[in-house]
């Protein structure tokens, strides 16, 4: 899950928890690009990331398009 979610749902559901939800935010970020490190020497994980140029500007238009669109 990705970490904003988890701390919009801890601000959403928990009184008076930003103070709490930024520290873990910014705790769980850390450890992410820490860890990412080590997840990329698994070759089945590294491929899901190794991305033609095509193909990213394809995604972030299509991600562009569907966030523009779709109702939240």
């Amino acid at each position: 899950m990705p970490i904003a979610i988890i701390m919009g749902l801890i601000m959403r559901y928990r009184k008076d928890s930003v103070a709490f939800a930024s520290i873990l935010g910014g705790i769980l970020l850390i450890v992410g690009i820490i860890g990412g490190h080590s997840l990329m020497q698994f070759e089945h994980i590294s491929n899901l990331f190794h991305w033609d140029i095509k193909t990213i500007s394809i995604a972030i238009s299509v991600y562009g398009f569907l966030a523009s669109v779709v109702p939240m």
